[in-house]
């Protein structure tokens, strides 16, 4: 694959998508070849966030699952230490 800066790459997305709803001739059809590279670059970044959210995601369960060895699950009064694992899970992505 092609190597295109994502910034670049965006710029070329919006474009086309101008181009797509233009009915005056403002804008020009990206060329296919440099649209598909674009694609791919938006994508492959796209699925790098996604995963690099899901790793975040474990970690933070783990880290909420692991606290006070699972004295949470006694029923453990709610304290901050608590409060912020579960902020940082349900927030983190």
């Amino acid at each position: 694959m092609q190597k295109m800066k994502i910034q670049k790459a965006i710029e070329i997305l919006e474009i086309h998508n101008k181009w797509r709803r233009d009915n005056d001739g403002k804008y020009k059809m990206a060329e296919p070849k440099e649209l598909g590279i674009a694609i791919d670059t938006v994508v492959s970044e796209f699925k790098n966030l996604h995963l690099q959210n899901v790793s975040k995601q474990s970690e933070l369960l783990k880290n909420f699952l692991d606290w006070g060895d699972g004295k949470w699950f006694t029923g453990t009064p709610r304290n901050e230490d608590y409060e912020k694992l579960l902020d940082e899970f349900f927030n983190c992505c």
